[in-house]
């Protein structure tokens, strides 16, 4: 989803997702706001965000536990490659 409120809508009816890849830059707000959410919800999901600006994320506050954070552009293969680890916080 592109926009924030019916991502977070679509979290509050649940059920609780495997992990959450979120970029950090939305229409509507930021993917920050719906791993808030998340983790409100679901403390110990996983997240992973995607975006072109790293470095933003790196100043702001951390989410625990912390998130993944993958830069922009990256191929599939990176996508795929980082599911593991947030993964395995999974209960």
């Amino acid at each position: 989803m592109a926009d924030v409120r019916p991502a977070t809508a679509r979290l509050a009816r649940g059920p609780r997702p495997d992990a959450l890849l979120l970029d950090y830059k939305l229409p509507s707000g930021d993917g920050r706001s719906v791993a808030r959410r998340a983790r409100a919800l679901w403390p110990d999901v996983p997240i992973l965000f995607l975006s072109s600006y790293p470095e933003i994320l790196a100043r702001e506050p951390a989410l625990d536990p912390p998130a993944i954070v993958l830069s922009k552009p990256l191929a599939y293969t990176e996508h795929v490659a980082a599911l593991p680890g947030a993964l395995v916080t999974k209960p």
